[in-house]
């Protein structure tokens, strides 16, 4: 997502664009001007003066600024008026279509204003319609673009944060209940919920919800006990899809360590045993995963006046809570690290697909087989997706990995070997220069992986992580980082491994990635990667 004010600085780059090109047509238009003159005269004679054709010529550009700094401020101030930064994916068509014509005319307006106050004679209708015109144009068609790449992403589950429900049964239901609005959708999905100490017996939850336990099957309709007089009568309270169950609170580290989560909600009895909250919120501080806090009392009845105040998450806007989260890189730097990742990324994929090209046809005729190899790579917060490289090994290699064990260099779950046998003559180049990572690229500008970030790592050893490995994960992982550029070829403990990433996470900037980026190159260069 962009941030406000990145989007700001667009929306000024975007005016600046359209004044400069506003001023090099003006003269171009100078015949059409002219002609609407002439008819204007025909029609509506008594108006002449209003249409008389200007000078052929027109201000110099140093001479109008005044007029570009007063429309900037006053189109910003507009568009942030009427919410045109909201996620674009969440308002409607029509109003990303009129939000920037809208914001434009005003800003014309505000110049027309203040050429009849000051009595300004040094300007140009023509540039000052063309001007607006293309402002116009301009910031409709970001916003158009960048609304249809976020449906794209949304519709492939890119913005999708998996929620964790633990408390008692019957309070997790309502917690489910007030996120209903959202999911299932793109933005939401409730994955499961785990069972806290403090909840109803089976009996008494039977008795609560009008049935058996609720898990995953389908729609289900929950009720309660409502009625005068001791007269039972079913009261529906809301329609949803029941999550399932996936155990209790103290397998949380487990859950965590099997299942994707974004975040954790902890529902709350108000008459229950709180001292199962410590430990979810000491898991999720070691995940780095955010924790929300959601007592009961807060979800008792409707309130008229009180509303839950925004924590900056659509989830927070529904659901009265409060909220623990990982300390956060800063938004607007995350903003520059995505853009650069995609423009650098786009960039190489360009600049070498001759290199490319070259690589795929001395793979395909070192040895037989598929020129890439996809592996299937744990992403941020679990997110499974596959990454590509040009294959450097024989095509059965993974059917010989069981006799090479004992060879293993690394401690912990990662297999590696220096002098690996699966390795072709040709792998083994590709591999001393990194050139078979370049595929990796793709993965950059799809969003599953950065230029820089911690390694990512395959399925098959995430399945032996240790708990404290999970927060490695808490961030999108890349293609280099300090395991690259310290030397991978002679770091043989795992736990090592973790800690540079570890290190990298706590110590993030964007001088970071730029001095990591710089020493891979040089790595690359002398082939001491590998």
């Amino acid at each position: 997502m962009i941030t406000r004010r990145i989007f700001v600085v667009i929306d000024a780059c975007l005016i600046f664009l359209a004044f400069v090109i506003a001023h090099a047509l003006t003269p171009l238009l100078w015949p059409a001007r002219d002609a609407v003159a002439a008819f204007a005269l025909q029609v509506v004679p008594s108006y002449a003066q209003y249409f008389r054709p200007g000078p052929d010529d027109i201000a110099p550009l140093s001479h109008l600024v005044w007029m570009l700094l007063v429309i900037t401020p006053a189109v910003l101030v507009v568009l942030l008026t009427i919410d045109a930064y909201d996620r674009l994916h969440h308002i409607s068509r029509t109003r990303m279509l009129l939000s920037g014509p809208f914001a434009a005319v005003i800003g014309m307006s505000v110049a027309a204003l203040v050429i009849f106050l000051l009595r300004i004679q040094e300007w140009s209708r023509v540039f000052l319609f063309t001007f607006t015109a293309l402002m116009a144009l301009a910031l409709t068609s970001v916003r158009a673009f960048i609304r249809t790449y976020h449906h794209w992403q949304a519709k492939t589950g890119y913005y999708r944060r998996n929620i964790l429900v633990a408390g008692p049964v019957e309070i997790m239901q309502k917690v489910v209940a007030s996120i209903g609005p959202h999911w299932p959708d793109s933005d939401f999905d409730v994955i499961g919920y785990l069972e806290s100490p403090d909840s109803f017996t089976s009996a008494e939850a039977s008795r609560w919800t009008g049935g058996s336990l609720p898990h995953r099957a389908g729609p289900a309709l929950m009720y309660r006990q409502a009625g005068v007089a001791g007269a039972a009568v079913e009261e529906p309270v809301a329609r949803d899809i029941m999550p399932r169950r996936l155990g209790h609170v103290a397998e949380i580290e487990k859950i965590l360590l099997h299942h994707p989560v974004h975040e954790v909600v902890a529902a709350l009895r108000t008459d229950g045993s709180f001292s199962w909250v410590a430990d979810v919120i000491q898991a999720c501080d070691h995940a780095g995963i955010s924790f929300r806090l959601v007592p009961e009392v807060l979800l008792a009845g409707s309130l008229a006046n009180l509303v839950a105040r925004d924590d900056g998450s659509d989830l927070g806007r529904k659901v009265p809570s409060m909220m623990l989260a990982p300390r956060v890189w800063d938004a607007d730097a995350l903003q520059v690290k995505r853009l650069t990742d995609v423009v650098l990324s786009i960039a190489a994929l360009v600049a070498f697909a001759p290199l490319f090209a070259f690589v795929a046809l001395l793979v395909r005729l070192s040895s037989p087989g598929p020129i890439f190899h996809g592996s299937n790579l744990v992403g941020q917060n679990g997110k499974p997706f596959v990454a590509w490289k040009f294959r450097t090994m024989v095509p059965n290699a993974n059917a010989l990995m069981p006799s090479l064990l004992a060879l293993n260099e690394m401690t912990g779950p990662v297999f590696k070997i220096r002098d690996d046998p699966r390795v072709t003559r040709i792998g083994r180049w590709l591999r001393k220069f990194s050139l078979d990572e370049l595929p990796q690229l793709y993965s950059v500008v799809k969003g599953d992986q950065s230029l820089v970030g911690p390694r990512a790592a395959s399925s098959h050893e995430f399945e032996r992580y240790e708990f404290w490995h999970m927060r490695k994960i808490s961030v999108k992982p890349g293609i280099t980082c300090f395991w690259q550029v310290r030397g991978r070829n002679v770091i043989s403990n795992f736990d090592e491994w973790i800690k540079m990433d570890l290190e990298y996470i706590d110590n993030w900037s964007l001088w970071l990635d730029f001095k990591i980026l710089v020493r891979t190159v040089l790595v690359v260069a002398k082939g001491t990667g590998y």
